[in-house]
């Protein structure tokens, strides 16, 4: 017996020690972090708790880890029971006889638990040894609970890819007060963000109203936040609470998330709180950063979790009854040591999403944990890929979860520079950033700093790319090590993240990056387009040359001249400061204030980067006889006086003389006018006495070389020049300071002009126009049929091939048997599998027509007899051309054409997910229980005697399937139920179903690059091409307006709701009609808010490169009639809609409404 006993001990002292080498890759899943590396960065204000898993790849191995053994002098790190062997553990054999340390401990879980057969949060497994955790070790041999080891992702993937429905970007407030890399909210990269979050506003202790989170932060930054919102309209701007540093020991706010969410008074206050102040300043949305509740180094307890769970339902409850529809999110942590305190599936029942801090896995602070001072990628994507498998256990839909993107790396101080490989040891945190000013990180601008120079170190640099674990790292400086994300890294995230289906990415933090936004540019995948190129598209007409209308946003319009105290001329900050935000100094006048002592004047200033450039003071030189303190301001040929700015100093940049004040009259502050060349083009004078030529008119008669019967100038007709005449300034004869109006562009000057005399001293009169933009000749849009647009679908002919191409679309679509895994068969249904977690649901699609049968079947009559397609032609506009069809029409009139079914048989999956899985199509979770998985395995696929013996489908002459599925297929339209197809151009068809499968009618980077490409090429034929695609998107949303199509779409959903209700009542299955409502206000209702940005978007991207190359000063021969049409289509937007989705319940013991069909 004492030998078994020994036996049984070595035994369990090996397994022991095999166990605490695997745990040492996972030990720190349980391990509180050490924040003191924390408190010296502004940019970890806000810090994800790191991951407490640890990759083994095999370039990830560790060069430390705790053993697990122990004594009376070393008690067991985990807080185990020190056992009589000198090993940790828990149970009789380590905390019973023998015990040295420890040895009331209670394992975390299973039998040795405090409560015998405990459970692990999130529902990860419990170990052999009663430890909680994910991989092998802890659910496989011995495993007490929870022993699944690769759970599957769970149903509700988002219905869009991950960069098209949310870029989340932080701002963190101190950025707007650095002293290096300043950045304010105007100077974020818009283009690339849906979303901004301000991070951070803190909560007054005594009256829990939202307040800045330090005296330093000023109020008025969370308005100018928001103001970005009349940049990029669309842009959401939510208000983030909270943060590392609030819920710090020893601070005033670290208990406030908890005080408020125990007491439901203070809950409420809160929350009203809340509503107030996003009123008062605009926010669209809060996030609430709580780090973090439950854990008790953070000052947390364990009744937050319950509450945590009380104060969303409660801000929820708030923000509804406010009558506004504010967002509502929080931040949760990768780490399970922290994330175990989070009630994940009651809390997302209140929120739009989740921001999940996937960043900050590793740091310095590893060197306190099991897994020790070694080098590691901070955003390992294998890790990443393990923290979200605490979300999949406790069935987070992926759609509700936002992926985490670090703008920023973090660094060490190697202890060997010969190792330096990810597993290789560090000796501390690495130098301090030159701006960042923070050891052991490097923003995203700091890097690309490094890897941009051109210093003998930098040749030394050798980044590495580390595949498996999709991040790069390098060293520099000797010793210096650093990973980080680029273009490459952020691509590998974010595929996984779509082939997921998470809900969008967020990034922190968007003002980390540098001035290239190369960051954001890597994310993406597309150039960017300037903050100042947006704030231009709202000004961007039809007749943006014009020069009265773009002197505001392009020649000084909107141009000062600073009135106030006089500044140092050599001081740039002040001088800076004086023009303000979002202005640049273009010159300056010395206005009296310049003296021997002080080179001072007071600064002339325009918006930034659409201020004139190549600005001259005029007025000194006037190169005739007089006084030589007389000055006549007079701006030359192709230049304006900017807003009316004159001076009797005159100043800098550059003059015609001097700054010494004028003895009679004043100088002028001129600059180039753009517009010149472009509206003169083509002008010329006309020989003394003679007639302007065939195609041009005269504007303006000249005196001086032709004195009886002068020279005419000549401007091509239309002329965009009128009202032009002659000025000769003030003072008669001596036509002084004679110059035009700031609405005007000067074309010439004479010392006659159109008059009699001449002007005395030599001085000259002014030749003033107005620029009148003749009608702008429309844009054209011809290619508007599918090999025109150039789509993969294009290839499309029919039926068999559309169905192959809905085959590659599906979530996840098998053949259900080899005999029937052809999706091109004519003869019959087809079936395919969709598969919803550990369900496969098996559908219908039902034999329909193909084009060149629908005007033959036996119930062609049903079938409406009109031809829908694409307007060719002047672009914008009413887009859908409607023409009629004979009962039998010729190939030749259906030629190009689709069986189209206005609710498309692909929605089928989305339906049939979201009534299995609980998840809307918007990512929300339906307030409708899932349709229990017995229907699904034993009624959905089965032939119901019952059934059959219900009315035909759609009409009195169709199918009566047995089955339910295949009743269900029948809805959308068969052979048998001809009513709901219409003849619809192919390109036309492939819009709008992309429209309403929640995605992009053409892809925005089609458009993008048709757009730089017409640019680059300047013709009316490239215009074309990305116009085109446009015009045949507008068409699909006008035909989803258009009656007819209503009249078809309303079939459907009204035969939806009888065929539910007959297999509800046959199935004795609660709910279906209950849940077809449900899904189609959510997906349609969805479908218009991508619709609609869509088409922002699209007008953006096809402006931007125009825009950017007007304000370059590129004159485009396109450009009037390219603004022009994406005016038109701009007018659009706000007839888009969606059709209306009518409820035809019916009356049944099932149907959700109580046993009579009524409520009870």
């Amino acid at each position: 017996m004492a030998g078994g006993q020994g036996s049984h001990l070595r035994r369990g002292h090996s397994l022991w020690v095999f166990f605490a080498i695997a745990l040492g890759l996972l030990c720190v899943f349980f391990w509180p972090h050490d924040s003191k590396y924390l408190r010296n960065s502004n940019i970890l204000s806000r810090r994800a708790a790191p991951i407490d898993i640890v990759s083994t790849q095999p370039n990830h191995t560790l060069s430390r880890r705790d053993d697990y053994s122990c004594s009376a002098s070393k008690p067991c790190s985990n807080g185990a029971c020190c056992g009589a062997g000198g090993y940790c553990g828990y149970g009789s054999t380590y905390c019973g006889t023998g015990c040295v340390s420890n040895c009331n401990a209670t394992a975390e879980c299973g039998k040795d638990a405090s409560t015998p057969g405990k459970t692990c949060p999130l529902n990860t497994c419990c170990s052999e040894f009663g430890f909680c955790g994910t991989t092998t070790d802890f659910c496989k041999t011995g495993c007490q609970s929870n022993c699944v080891l690769n759970v599957p992702v769970p149903g509700g993937k988002a219905s869009m890819d991950v960069l098209s429905n949310k870029v989340i970007g932080y701002y963190e407030a101190w950025m707007a007060r650095k002293a290096c890399h300043k950045i304010k909210p105007t100077n974020l990269p818009l283009d690339a963000l849906t979303h901004v979050n301000f991070a951070f506003a803190s909560i007054d202790p005594s009256t829990y109203e939202v307040v800045a989170m330090d005296s330093s932060t000023p109020t008025s930054l969370f308005q100018e936040t928001t103001n970005i919102k009349s940049v990029k309209e669309d842009i959401s701007v939510f208000i983030s609470i909270g943060g590392w540093t609030f819920s710090d020991n020893g601070t005033d706010t670290q208990p406030l998330f908890g005080e408020i969410s125990a007491s439901e008074t203070k809950r409420k206050t809160f929350a009203n709180n809340v509503v107030h102040f996003m009123r008062q300043y605009g926010f669209d949305g809060v996030d609430l950063d709580w780090e973090y509740p439950g854990a008790g180094d953070r000052g947390g307890k364990p009744e937050d979790t319950k509450n945590y769970v009380l104060l969303m339902k409660t801000l929820r409850e708030t923000f509804d009854a406010s009558g506004n529809t504010f967002g509502l999110t929080f931040t949760a942590p990768s780490s399970y040591w922290y994330l175990r305190w989070f009630d994940l599936p009651s809390m997302v029942k209140y929120v739009d999403w989740i921001n999940v801090m996937s960043y900050d896995l590793h740091g310095v602070w590893d060197s306190d944990n099991p897994i020790g001072s070694i080098v590691q990628g901070h955003t390992n994507l294998t890790e990443i890929k393990s923290a979200l498998d605490l979300f999949w256990r406790v069935k987070i839909p992926p759609a509700k979860v936002v992926l985490g993107i670090g703008f920023y790396g973090r660094a060490f101080t190697l202890q060997d520079k010969s190792c330096t490989k990810p597993g290789c040891a560090f000796s501390g945190a690495s130098d301090a950033g030159p701006c960042s000013d923070a050891g052991g990180m490097l923003a995203h601008y700091e890097i690309m700093s490094i890897l941009q120079g051109t210093s003998t170190k930098r040749a030394t640099i050798s980044p590495i790319h580390d595949e498996k674990a999709a991040v790069n790292y390098f060293t520099f400086n000797d010793d210096q090590w650093i990973s980080y994300d680029d273009k490459t890294t952020f691509k590998q995230k974010i595929d996984w993240a779509n082939d997921v289906g998470l809900g969008g990415a967020m990034v922190w933090a968007s003002d980390l990056d540098d001035d290239k936004y190369s960051a954001h540019t890597g994310l993406v995948g597309r150039s960017i387009i300037s903050t100042h190129t947006l704030q231009a598209f709202n000004k961007a007409q039809s007749n943006a040359k014009s020069t009265i209308t773009d002197l505001s946003a392009f020649t000084g319009q909107k141009c000062f001249k600073y009135t106030k105290r006089c500044i140092k001329l050599d001081d740039t900050e002040a001088m800076s400061n004086a023009c303000g935000d979002g202005y640049t100094v273009v010159g300056w006048d010395d206005a009296g204030c310049g003296k021997s002592s002080c080179h001072c004047g007071k600064p002339i200033c325009c918006p930034h980067g659409a201020a004139p450039k190549g600005c001259k003071w005029r007025g000194d030189d006037t190169g005739q006889l007089g006084s030589s303190s007389d000055c006549s301001g007079q701006c030359s040929a192709g230049e304006i006086n900017v807003n009316g700015i004159r001076s009797s100093w005159g100043g800098g940049y550059t003059n015609d003389g001097n700054t010494n004040k004028c003895g009679r009259g004043y100088k002028v502050f001129c600059c180039p006018d753009p517009d010149y060349h472009e509206v003169t083009k083509g002008c010329s004078w006309a020989k003394c006495g003679k007639e302007c030529p065939s195609g041009k008119e005269s504007v303006l008669t000249l005196y001086d070389n032709c004195y009886s019967k002068g020279e005419k100038y000549c401007c091509p007709t239309p002329v965009e020049l009128t009202s032009c005449h002659w000025t000769g300034g003030s003072g008669g004869r001596d036509c002084v300071n004679a110059k035009c109006n700031s609405t005007e562009l000067q074309i010439a000057t004479s010392s006659l002009g159109d008059g009699y005399l001449t002007c005395d001293w030599g001085r000259k009169r002014a030749a003033c126009c107005t620029v009148k933009k003749a009608p702008t000749r429309k844009a054209v849009c011809t290619l508007t049929k599918c090999n025109d647009q150039d789509s993969g679908y294009c290839s499309i002919s029919d039926r068999n091939d559309i169905l192959k191409r809905a085959a590659s679309e599906l979530l996840v679509l098998s053949p259900v048997s080899p005999s029937e895994s052809s999706l091109e068969k004519r003869a019959g249904k087809v079936q395919t599998s969709l598969t919803v977690g550990a369900l496969t649901i098996i559908r219908i699609i039902a034999k329909y027509p193909s084009m060149g049968k629908l005007f033959t079947i036996k119930q062609a009559a049903l079938v409406l007899k009109k031809a829908f397609r694409t307007r060719t032609g002047t672009c914008g506009g009413s887009v859908l051309q409607i023409t009629n069809l004979p009962d039998q029409p010729t190939a030749a009139q259906i030629s190009g054409l689709n069986s189209e079914h206005p609710v498309d048989k692909r929605l089928q999956d989305s339906v049939l997910e979201s009534m299995a899985s609980g998840i809307l199509p918007s990512g929300r979770i339906a307030h409708l229980k899932p349709i229990s998985e017995n229907f699904w395995r034993f009624k959905w696929s089965f032939a119901s005697a019952k059934l059959a013996q219900k009315p035909p489908v759609g009409n009195s002459k169709g199918k009566q399937p047995a089955q339910p599925n295949e009743r269900f297929g029948e809805v959308f339209g068969s052979d048998d139920n001809p009513y709901p197809f219409m003849a619809v151009e192919a390109s036309l068809n492939i819009r709008k179903g992309k429209i309403f499968e929640l995605k992009n009618p053409v892809d925005l980077k089609v458009i993008q690059t048709a757009a730089k490409k017409a640019v680059k090429v300047d013709t009316m034929e490239e215009a074309n091409v990305f116009l085109s695609k446009l015009q045949v998107a507008f068409a699909a949303f006008e035909y989803i307006r258009d009656a007819q199509f209503q009249a078809r779409f309303d079939h459907v959903i009204k035969n939806g709701y009888i065929t539910l209700s007959d297999i509800e009542e046959t199935t004795e299955t609660y709910n279906l009609q209950n849940w077809w409502a449900l899904w189609n206000d959510d997906h349609f209702t969805e479908a218009l808010r991508v619709a609609r940005r869509w088409a922002r978007d699209a007008i953006r991207d096809a402006r931007a490169p125009y825009i950017e190359a007007y304000e370059a000063g590129h004159g485009l021969e396109t450009y009037d009639r390219v603004m022009a049409a994406l005016d038109a289509f701009e007018d659009l937007i706000a007839e888009i809609r969606m059709p209306e989705v009518k409820s035809y319940k019916q009356k049944n013991p099932y149907n959700g409404e109580g046993p009579s069909g009524y409520n009870s």
